[in-house]
């Protein structure tokens, strides 16, 4: 097959291609957007407009942040103060996206806050989409250079704009970097492919060139996202093979230089870019070995590389020896668990899904029939894509096949581990299916020399062979499209699932309640789950307690969430919110839904038996069934109507003594008094897990000390306190309960005589978010007749709530 120009198509004919692909791409991924349109009642009552459609996309919104805070203090931060609040945090992610996203959002940014936060919350979140589309430019001109073929160039195009894997990260709403760090990496794996080409690798400058072209985005992408360091590994991986080929005797032989110059560009050019976001990553400090995120090892890794490619002689055993002492050398630090060997025992456990926190998410579930949509059955093609490729390079002496084939086969073993590298695996995958729709077009013209004439002659063929190849790759594919589709309304605007759009003015309705004198500074947190944790951030201007950075950047406030809804005593849960200072809880509808997730995040310490075990209902699905201790939780107690008790009753607000919880050691219960109820969202939750109840979306407790309403008293009288507290939505009332709470005298530390003390978290004199107390009064009862002694209303301040402080009735 020769590789003279004169072979391949014309360039305009290859953009022609390209564009009418890239066409396909932009409607289905413009078709099924991500963004959310805020909910009828909240544009009704004036608290955001009809056109305000925002993104719900939890990474995308932290770069939005990191991008809003480089725009107030001018670089990319490597640490944000109210992650894991009160500790702060490092930040996981390597700085080069969102350099990228600063770059591109700098000069056009509004100088006013809430402008600023509009703005990058529309453009950041349609640059993955402009990604998506730039490559797929890429990889169809790509595809027809390489393999010579306009019918390889359509169908690695088409195949990439109709793949759900792909589509999942580049709709307009999302604002991940996962798009950019694809793109990177398909550009450096392009050029690879053409500069490991025999005739390029005989030129030893024209290497060294390309080298540094590969280098300087490898080490983009490393800056970008660490687990890229994978892509880069399976380049260094083929080319290490190809510079010991280099090293027999053979054909091999004469292209020793060529790959000896590539090799030392190659990783010269990625260490230098890498080198300024690895010296500013806060995490060479706390964990200096660390893989999953930016550490010294990655600097170390590139240097390491460049040394293999450093003896001049092509010898068999020089172009061995370097590689295999930094083996032996990594084997004895893995096995001892030592410096570095402890660092990639944990990058293993991440790729495994062996981690805690990567295990529980939906985007680390293995490959399945049940995600199939996501790749199409293409998939099952490429093991056999990928001997082809290896025959290519092996036999028939092709070494840009290397590079194909390399980053294909470790592609495709992370795709099948975790279904979030689909989008990574698409780009080789697609010039894969593009290079076999060329070899079954070529090889029919070869077999058939006597029909080779009417072949040509055919486009009807060409069509029918690309049509083919393209529905078995996107097939179940569309699949997966048309299933977005479902959750998609009014042309992919809004979300017929009103949870994103609830959760949104929950969140929103804190931030207008909130104020904070800049990004990094904070009057208080919110708890909430932790995939909650970047949206509190953006849209509250308030601290998170625990998000999707997971454990990385703090245990404790990782599972805090879980410890604090599923305790069962109020002093440990109070405990909680006062180490966070938590100002508010979010409790969602959708938390018992999440159980499971919510389980494992808590630790040790898990009562025996847990709070929910699985069971199959009579269709056979698998349905959750709540524990008896499940009951006794702060997350049964905050919420309305969830489940019902085991007597057949409800706990929550519809209950006369308002949500309670047992007091510790007496059996009694007692409604808490540190936390009070501000606001209930106004849109019904009837999801079909809920088992037929209907429950707000979600409900915002504000954590207060509570006023501290005492009162001279003899033994065997009763201090007894009675709210009845209206929540409202627009002037008009969405629940109503009673806050009822009682205590008998105890011996007064300040004086003689014996006192009855209560804490009552709720005001009198003002309204508590959107609670109001319609009354309060207050009764001393003789507790052997029952009758008040002493009785009037109940007056307390803001104040004297949020500071605890104390209220006399005498």
């Amino acid at each position: 097959m020769s590789s003279t120009p004169a072979d391949r198509p014309p360039l305009g004919t290859l953009l022609l291609i390209a564009t009418v692909c890239v066409i396909v791409a932009a409607w289905v991924r413009a078709s099924h957007s991500n963004w959310v349109a805020p909910l009828e009642p909240y544009v009704e009552a004036g608290y955001a407009q009809a056109d305000a459609l925002t993104s719900f996309e939890p990474d995308g919104l932290y770069h939005m942040r990191r991008v809003a805070r480089a725009l107030e203090e001018g670089s990319i931060a490597g640490t944000d103060p109210l992650l894991n609040y009160p500790d702060g945090a490092a930040i996981p992610w390597p700085p080069y996206a969102d350099r990228a996203s600063l770059a591109l959002s700098r000069l056009t940014a509004p100088e006013e806050a809430p402008a600023r936060a509009a703005f990058l919350e529309r453009r950041l979140s349609q640059l993955p989409f402009l990604y998506g589309l730039a490559s797929c430019a890429l990889l169809c001109v790509a595809a027809g250079s390489l393999f010579r073929s306009r019918a390889a160039a359509m169908v690695t195009g088409l195949s990439y704009a109709l793949c759900y894997g792909a589509v999942h990260y580049q709709v307009p709403g999302i604002a991940d970097h996962h798009a950019w760090v694809s793109l990177l990496n398909f550009a450096a794996l392009v050029i690879c492919a053409r500069a490991w080409r025999f005739s390029h690798l005989c030129d030893a400058r024209r290497s060294a060139h390309q080298g540094v072209a590969a280098g300087v985005l490898m080490g983009l992408s490393l800056g970008s996202w660490v687990a890229s360091l994978l892509w880069l590994g399976a380049l260094q991986l083929a080319l290490g093979l190809l510079w010991v080929q280099a090293g027999r005797t053979g054909r091999y032989q004469q292209l020793a230089g060529g790959l000896r110059a590539f090799g030392l560009s190659f990783h010269a050019a990625a260490l230098l870019l890498l080198l300024p976001a690895a010296l500013a990553s806060p995490w060479r400090e706390t964990h200096p070995w660390m893989v999953v995120n930016l550490s010294w090892f990655h600097p170390v890794e590139l240097l390491l590389g460049l040394a293999v490619f450093l003896p001049r002689r092509t010898g068999r055993f020089p172009a061995l020896a370097v590689p295999a002492a930094i083996g032996v050398v990594a084997a004895l630090l893995l096995a001892l668990n030592l410096g570095p060997g402890a660092g990639m025992r944990e990058g293993f456990a991440w790729v495994s899904r062996a981690d805690e926190f990567m295990s529980g998410i939906a985007e680390s579930n293995r490959l399945s029939w049940k995600y199939l949509g996501w790749t199409g059955l293409g998939v099952f093609l490429l093991p056999f894509i990928i001997l082809g490729w290896k025959d290519r390079t092996v036999r028939r002496g092709r070494p840009e096949f290397a590079a194909l084939g390399m980053v294909l086969l470790l592609a495709w073993l992370q795709a099948i581990t975790q279904i979030r590298f689909v989008e990574a695996m698409m780009g080789p995958a697609a010039l894969a299916y593009g290079w076999l729709v060329a070899g079954v077009l070529r090889r029919g013209m070869v077999w058939l020399p006597q029909r080779a004439a009417a072949w040509r002659a055919r486009p009807a063929a060409m069509r029918l062979a690309i049509t083919f190849v393209v529905a078995l790759v996107s097939s179940l594919s569309l699949v997966g499209i048309q299933a977005a589709s479902a959750i998609t309304a009014g042309g992919g605007a809004a979300r017929l699932d009103d949870a994103p759009a609830a959760r949104r003015h929950l969140l929103e309705w804190i931030g207008a309640r909130s104020s904070s004198p800049s990004l990094t500074e904070a009057e208080g947190s919110v708890l909430a789950p932790w995939d909650w944790g970047h949206e509190i951030e953006w849209r509250t201007g308030l601290a998170s307690v625990a998000t999707n950075f997971g454990s990385y950047v703090g245990v404790e406030g990782y599972r805090a969430p879980a410890r604090f809804f599923l305790a069962t005593d109020p002093a440990q849960a109070k405990a909680i919110l006062d180490r966070h200072q938590v100002r508010y809880v979010v409790r969602s509808s959708r938390l018992t839904l999440a159980m499971e997730q919510l389980q494992r995040s808590y630790g040790e310490g898990l009562p025996e038996g847990g709070f929910v075990e699985q069971f199959e209902d009579a269709q056979g699905r698998e349905r959750l069934r709540f524990q008896p201790a499940w009951f006794d939780t702060m997350a049964a107690a905050l919420g309305v109507g969830v489940l019902p008790r085991p007597d057949g009753g409800f706990p929550g607000l519809g209950d006369p003594d308002g949500p309670q919880l047992p007091s510790t050691g007496t059996g009694q219960r007692a409604p808490l008094d540190f936390l009070r109820l501000v606001h209930v969202s106004p849109i019904p939750d009837a999801h079909p897990q809920h088992g037929g109840l209907v429950q707000p979306f979600g409900l915002i407790w504000e954590h207060v000390q509570g006023a501290q309403v005492s009162i001279a008293a003899e033994s065997g009288q009763e201090l007894r306190v009675e709210l009845g507290i209206q929540v409202g939505f627009a002037g008009e009332e969405v629940i109503s309960f009673l806050h009822q709470t009682s205590a008998p005298p105890r011996a007064d530390g300040a004086g003689p005589g014996l006192r009855a003390r209560l804490r009552i978290p709720y005001a009198t004199a003002l309204p508590n978010g959107d609670a109001e107390v319609a009354y309060a009064k207050w009764q001393l009862i003789d507790r052997a007749s029952g009758e008040p002694v002493r009785e009037g209303e109940l007056h307390l301040s803001e104040e004297a709530v949020r500071d605890g402080e104390e209220v006399r009735l005498d």
